[in-house]
């Protein structure tokens, strides 16, 4: 399995990359748009270009994994051992809007959990690309989260949607933290876990993800020394919606933060 493990990281590191420019491309001479459920859920036709590049490249490679992206209707190869996961352009909004904020993402899950996860930021041609038990780099540098130990002191992200379950636990800590700090940071994109991965970020904490949205910055976030949980403080796994990541000295405080009532705020 190391060997193809190897095969597999290579080609991440070069498919993901390619198709980031792919979409930059689009990017630059500007595109139009579909609405595929609302305003929040638009599709491009950079984003289908890239999905197919990326199929085609994996299906190549490893033609019995499963793959499923975003823009796929149905899985290709359904029911294989190792599946990969493609997020084509996370941040469409961003991007059909000319915000420069937005990339594409990949993982690769097998029996043993996330193996493989890789964002590519187009505007710094960074390439974040993680192993399972093997760290996590940028254009090869290990990154390692922050040791940031109060929130006071602390920047991150919040993500989260009103029409989701157990929103409130979510817009209360984004009151709180508010009132703590005075600093949030939102996108609406995941391509600010590279920031946290590299410390310069805290934390990001989301409740409207699917596996797209979440798997390949979970591994990110995990091996560069993040604590990655759901909202209840379990290990995050494929299929849940809500995530909570953060260095692993804050990381108990948010959790408190969330689950607190209106009387049990934090102390500033």
């Amino acid at each position: 399995m190391n060997e193809q493990l190897d095969r597999a990281e290579r080609l991440l590191h070069r498919i993901i990359r390619q198709g980031g420019m792919i979409a930059k491309c689009y990017f630059e001479e500007g595109v139009s748009h579909t609405i595929k459920s609302s305003m929040d859920d638009l599709l491009t036709v950079a984003d289908m270009e890239v999905s197919e590049f990326l199929v085609d490249r994996i299906r190549r490679e490893f033609p019995e994994h499963t793959i499923y992206s975003e823009e796929l209707s149905e899985d290709i190869n359904s029911g294989g051992e190792y599946r990969w996961v493609i997020d084509p352009i996370d941040g469409t909004r961003n991007f059909a809007m000319g915000v420069p904020a937005w990339c594409p993402m990949v993982a690769l899950e097998g029996p043993e959990g996330i193996l493989l996860g890789a964002v590519y930021n187009p505007f710094t041609d960074q390439v974040f690309i993680a192993r399972k038990g093997r760290g996590c780099t940028v254009n090869g540098r290990i990154l390692r989260v922050n040791s940031v130990s109060t929130m006071e002191r602390t920047q991150g992200v919040i993500i989260f949607d009103n029409r989701k379950p157990r929103s409130d636990l979510f817009r209360r800590f984004t009151h709180e933290f508010f009132e703590i700090s005075g600093w949030l940071i939102h996108q609406g994109t995941m391509l600010s876990i590279t920031s946290v991965a590299s410390g310069g970020l805290s934390f990001l904490v989301s409740n409207c993800g699917l596996d797209h949205d979440y798997m390949a910055p979970a591994i990110l976030a995990s091996e560069a020394g993040a604590l990655v949980t759901d909202v209840d403080g379990n290990p995050w796994r494929a299929g849940e919606r809500s995530i909570v990541i953060a260095n692993p000295v804050l990381h108990p405080e948010i959790l408190r933060i969330l689950h607190s009532s209106p009387s049990e705020a934090t102390p500033y």
